[in-house]
């Protein structure tokens, strides 16, 4: 345990945000993507051109925020002309030509990743605070957007509060970045942000493919990021997050401040419990053996963690707990992470966008507290290398459940069909003690079984479904809901 943090603060002053000049005038590819949507509303905020396409099919109402928020947007060959752009900035998680970065090559305009420019964006903020890890850094870095509040913080975030945009630019001086490359499905990996962020706080350490090949590659890459940081916040709830904690303690660098259950933590989650609408968390800041209360509107001892993560690091930038608590029980949650979709005939339907195994696990234990009768769960994998990597691992978490059906497998890559993964999934979740029986493996085409329908004719009143994923599970929950009020009617296209 550290008793000498020493507060992380600017000697500048504070003032609106400022840009390089790489990032004055850029150009978006897939703005319509998780954490570029953020990037164009935080650097459209603070001054920049910003340019940025988008395909066909993709959410008009959120490209009309982006427009609103004064993007200059187009469609893929409308033959936008990248004279005059000052970088080109992708995020590599869609297939298919991309004739903007060829046409900047041409012209020699550096093309960026995403995680790239919001490294530079995180360099050039006076005070910044980075989240990463292999998973679980979206709650988090949502939490510190409403825990900071009253600092008048910028953020730019894979997935955003309910009701705030996932980009925002301040006259703050503090920038809340989200480096968690966990956000899109990508069957290659995808350049990391290197960066001096203030604080960064680093939620799990673990293999995540394509992003960190194996556990090994995950450690040296945390503890990279860690050592270019002048405060490091970590999880101590994993061997990863321990093991960084123990290097960066034989070899010091950057002030590391811990977060745990562990007595001897820096901020030691005491207590959580759900009240049914919300959860009561009770942390202590061990440094002064002061204890705080404050309430979150998500259940789970994960996402208790995270907010006891973000109260972490809002005492190394010398906020008082008092007002971390107050902006932390303002906060209402990400939609998505374990939020209520809604119910219809005794059967509530809830949505997860976990991705890596201990994610699932998190949620499918907290979905225990939210019922008496049994845990359904539709899962849809998340790309094919990291499902037939993890694949083992993915169907011990989903044996948690009383039920398990298995949708297809998302993929942005055209042509690839590796049904192996599912079925090693399956065979995981029976050897974890599911009995094979209540596994559902969906198959695919005109004449496969259609989730919702399969969905409704599984669960009874009482029981809850929780869809895991972020594509077509993320739509399969209101499908679901429209299918139990009128089995009979046709679902509109647009659900």
């Amino acid at each position: 345990m550290r008793t000498d943090i020493t507060p992380i603060t600017s000697g500048a002053a504070v003032c609106g945000p400022s840009l390089t000049e790489r990032l004055s005038r850029p150009h978006l590819l897939d703005v319509h993507l998780p954490g570029m949507t953020g990037l164009a509303l935080y650097l459209a905020g603070a001054g920049a051109r910003v340019s940025a396409c988008a395909p066909l099919g993709a959410d008009h109402q959120l490209l009309a925020e982006i427009e609103r928020a004064g993007v200059r947007l187009h469609r893929p060959g409308s033959g936008f002309r990248m004279v005059g752009r000052s970088c080109a900035v992708w995020q590599g998680a869609e297939p298919g030509p991309r004739p903007e970065l060829d046409a900047a090559a041409g012209l020699g305009i550096p093309v960026l990743g995403r995680l790239g420019a919001l490294g530079e964006l995180v360099d050039h903020a006076p005070v910044s605070v980075a989240v990463t890890g292999t998973h679980a850094a979206a709650m988090p870095a949502a939490i510190l957007t409403s825990a900071l509040a009253h600092r008048n913080p910028g953020w730019v975030l894979n997935e955003p509060p309910v009701g705030a945009p996932a980009g925002h630019a301040s006259g703050g001086g503090l920038l809340i970045a989200d480096l968690g490359d966990d956000n899109t499905a990508h069957e290659a990996s995808v350049p990391t942000a290197h960066c001096t962020p203030s604080v960064l706080l680093v939620t799990g350490i673990d293999a995540n493919p394509p992003h960190t090949e194996d556990f090994a590659s995950a450690l040296a890459a945390a503890e990279r990021a860690a050592r270019r940081a002048a405060a490091v916040v970590l999880y101590v709830w994993d061997q990863g997050t321990r093991l960084l904690a123990d290097r960066l303690a034989r070899d010091p660098g950057p002030q590391v401040f811990t977060v745990g259950r562990d007595r001897d933590a820096d901020v030691r989650l005491v207590q959580q419990v759900w009240s049914g609408i919300d959860t009561h968390i009770t942390v202590q800041d061990t440094s002064s053996g002061e204890f705080h209360q404050f309430t979150l509107a998500v259940p789970g001892r994960h996402h208790a963690l995270a907010a006891a993560a973000a109260f972490a690091a809002g005492l190394v930038l010398g906020v008082r707990g008092a007002d971390l608590a107050a902006g932390i029980s303002a906060f209402r949650g990400v939609d998505g992470h374990l939020t209520r979709t809604g119910a219809q005939r005794g059967v509530t339907v809830m949505a997860s966008r976990a991705r890596h195994p201990e994610e699932i696990t998190a949620d499918l234990a907290a979905a225990r507290l939210l019922t008496e009768g049994r845990v359904l769960a539709a899962f849809e994998p998340d790309g094919h290398t990291r499902t037939g990597a993890l694949a083992h691992r993915v169907g011990e978490a989903l044996a948690l459940a009383d039920r398990a059906v298995l949708l297809p497998v998302h993929s942005p890559m055209p042509g690839t069909r590796l049904d192996d993964e599912r079925a090693a999934i399956r065979r995981a979740a029976v050897a974890a003690g599911m009995p094979a029986e209540q596994i559902t493996v969906l198959g695919q085409g005109p004449d496969a079984p259609i989730a919702e329908q399969v969905l409704a004719r599984l669960a009874a009143p009482g029981d809850l479904v929780l869809t895991i994923g972020a594509h077509a599970a993320a739509r399969l929950g209101v499908r679901l809901l429209h299918h139990l009020a009128a089995p009979d009617a046709p679902i509109p296209a647009d659900l």
